[in-house]
């Protein structure tokens, strides 16, 4: 039996009668929450002050991070009536929030604060933390945040990764997201410290700027430098363009794992853990020469030497013929894409990818400095970053299916999407039910999932992307860190693995590059037209002449899309966007083969791969289409052979039939006892 997850939904609306007063201070509250640094300068004659009052917050509590803080409902206080999308209403009162602000360009959030008059009261188990009549402090700096005050002077919760722009002309401050998250008092008093940190639920606030007339600009204010423009090269040297290379500056886990149905490590029943990252990332520093961008980090500096500015439209903002759409991609609300996966390395070595989540739709680029983000909020700058957080990234009205995406030109299917499956270009609201397309790990794959691979244990490396159209390096948007689960009923906590540091790129090349006694390994891509993958195989000694073989197939955008109408006028539907079927490796003469496996790691039988063997090969073969290795999923082919390695090729078999592009393609990677002769698979089609 599933537990299901409720989201109880409040809104909070500030209090337009109230009269303006002077900035409160930024204090940091009582206990171990660290104080936020300074703003970053900004020159006067680039940004005017502006004061946000009198609009609608609303804030969702999820009634499993009750559970795990020992609580079991919320009660509302002194509601007022409907507020945003028609939920409860509270009054907001005091000075408003000070915002920084070019055109319709939020640059800082700047200070204020107020007094929420009503709120929610949380209870359970004999214990009550009232969360109304709170007093409300912002935080400024280049990550700024709300803290909630209580009357005894305790910040109880806090909200964090701020996702702000101007709306309705400019005229309109709003928070289209904010983490609320646990703090280190409100963790310790229900008695388990583990929890600050935790996400507990997430807050939207629209408020109207005070005396500020409409700002007159087109969707992107200024002049950006579109992927593909020409760039001012100095005299004498060769052409250049603009060129998009974002980067995946850092990212983390969610402290706190909900769960379907948990009982913990051995338990009688395997639930369903939701893993969600925050994930933050940074544009190219580049401006003529070669700047890292991640200082330290082999894939940290981009070979774009001109950076390009990447749009960030939130879907449905643009109709066919509107004119304010018409850069870079014609007609396009065009924006970047978010997904994450578990991978989990076993004390033999072998990789499985134990846990992927669907599609993440991106909104806003907060354009945290140092950069120029003058272009609005709807444009990635040079230099500037954004923060996706815990909350934001586990929205349910922004979380899609992966096979709605073409991952290697960075174009969503808008047409019979679950956002849109009657293609009336009206947004639709796919299910709010707060699993779907989201990271589910088995309770069995997870629990062991302890330390670097000693003593019986495995590890887990979390792995997170952003899919950006016209990316020149798709590895640098992604990266990888170790994490180590904990269970505290009734649900699963996390923490980052120090053995296990932040890397830019694939767990498939860390996978690769582990230095391990007796073991050869080599890694090959694919990098088509039609996408990338990689192949990576490790071989094991394990004595008495025989040897461990694991290959491992990770497919990052490779597929084959067939659609219908065209995206400019919102009519493109993606009715397949497969990718492989199949897998070969060559064998060598009189090679004896044992204990055969093609691993998903995702618990269903009924999609696995199934292998013939033939004298000088072994072929895995999907069932059907649909259980094609698709993007951004791994599939490992081990087997046991009496037999050292030779140099080969193995085939990978594309599923969808084309009558001009290949039907397989060939890579050059170690086969499985002695060579077999020169012909066997060099063509690279059947």
């Amino acid at each position: 039996m599933r537990l299901a997850l409720c989201v109880l939904a409040v809104s909070l609306v500030l209090d337009t009668a109230l009269a303006h007063a002077a900035t409160l201070p930024a204090q940091a509250p009582s206990g171990s929450e660290a104080a936020a640094g300074p703003s970053t300068p900004l020159p006067v004659d680039r940004s005017e002050r502006l004061l946000a009052r009198g609009g609608i917050v609303s804030i969702r509590i999820a009634p499993d991070a009750l559970a795990e803080l020992g609580l079991s409902h919320v009660e509302l206080r002194k509601a007022s009536g409907a507020g945003f999308r028609g939920l409860p209403a509270f009054a907001f009162g005091g000075e408003g929030i000070d915002i920084d602000a070019l055109g319709d360009a939020v640059l800082a959030v700047a200070g204020g604060g107020g007094v929420l008059r009503g709120g929610v009261i949380l209870r359970g188990h004999n214990r009550k933390f009232d969360l109304s009549d709170l007093r409300i402090l912002v935080r400024p700096g280049d990550a700024p945040r709300l803290d909630f005050i209580d009357g005894a002077g305790r910040s109880l919760i806090f909200g964090d990764k701020l996702m702000y722009e101007l709306i309705d002309g400019g005229r309109t401050f709003t928070i289209r997201s904010m983490d609320l998250i646990v703090s280190a008092e409100l963790a310790a008093a229900v008695g388990r410290p583990w929890l600050a940190g935790m996400l507990i639920g997430e807050m939207h606030l629209q408020a109207p700027l005070q005396g500020r007339q409409a700002w007159v600009a087109p969707k992107a204010a200024g002049d950006p430098n579109w992927p593909g423009e020409a760039a001012p090269v100095p005299v004498g040297s060769a052409p250049d363009t603009y060129k998009a290379d974002v980067f995946m500056s850092t990212f983390s886990a969610g402290a706190g794992a909900p769960c379907q149905s948990c009982d913990g490590p051995g338990g009688a029943i395997d639930g369903l853990v939701k893993i969600t990252p925050s994930s933050t990332l940074r544009n190219n520093f580049n401006d003529g020469s070669a700047v890292a961008t991640v200082p330290g980090d082999p894939l940290g500096t981009s070979t774009a030497l001109y950076t390009a500015d990447v749009p960030w439209y939130q879907k449905f903002t643009s109709s066919p013929n509107d004119p304010d759409f018409n850069y870079p991609y014609m007609f396009n609300d065009q924006h970047p894409y978010l997904i994450w996966n578990l991978f989990r390395i076993d004390p033999d070595g072998r990789i499985t990818q134990i846990g992927r989540s669907g599609v993440k739709h991106a909104f806003l680029t907060t354009n945290t400095p140092p950069c120029d983000g003058s272009n609005g909020n709807h444009v990635l700058g040079r230099q500037c970053g954004d923060t996706y957080g815990v909350g934001n990234n586990d929205s349910s009205p922004d979380l899609g299916p992966r096979g709605e995406l073409i991952p290697a030109r960075g174009i969503w299917a808008r047409c019979g999407s679950v956002f849109d499956p009657d293609c009336d270009q009206s947004q639709n609201l796919p299910s709010s039910d707060p699993f779907r397309d989201r990271m589910l790990v088995a309770e069995s794959a997870l629990q062991a999932c302890r330390a670097p691979a000693s003593g019986g244990t495995s590890r887990c490396l979390f792995e997170s992307w952003y899919v950006v159209r016209d990316d020149v390096n798709i590895y640098n948007t992604m990266a990888t860190r170790g994490i180590t689960p904990a269970y505290n009923s009734p649900n699963w906590t996390m923490a980052s693995a120090a053995a296990d540091p932040y890397r830019l790129g694939s767990a498939i090349d860390r996978w690769a590059a582990e230095a391990t006694a007796g073991v050869t390994s080599q890694i090959v891509e694919l990098d088509t037209a039609e996408g990338h993958a990689k192949i990576a195989v490790r071989i094991r000694d394990l004595g008495n002449g025989s040897h461990q073989y694991d290959y491992a197939v990770m497919n990052f955008d490779f597929g084959r899309a067939v659609t219908t109408g065209v995206e400019s006028n919102h009519t493109l539907r993606l009715l397949r966007n497969h990718g492989f079927k199949s897998f070969r490796i060559a064998v060598g003469p009189g090679v004896t083969l044992s204990q055969l496996a093609a691993v998903d790691g995702d618990l269903s039988a009924t999609n696995d791969w199934t292998a013939t063997v033939a004298a000088d090969q072994v072929d895995w073969r999907a069932p059907n289409d649909a259980s094609s290795l698709d993007w951004g999923n791994m599939i490992r082919f081990s087997l046991i052979a009496n037999a050292p390695s030779s140099a080969a090729n193995v085939v990978l078999g594309v599923t969808e039939p084309d009558a001009v592009l290949p039907a397989t393609y060939t890579a050059a990677l170690r086969a499985v006892g002695a060579p077999i002769g020169d012909g066997l698979f060099a063509d690279g089609f059947e």
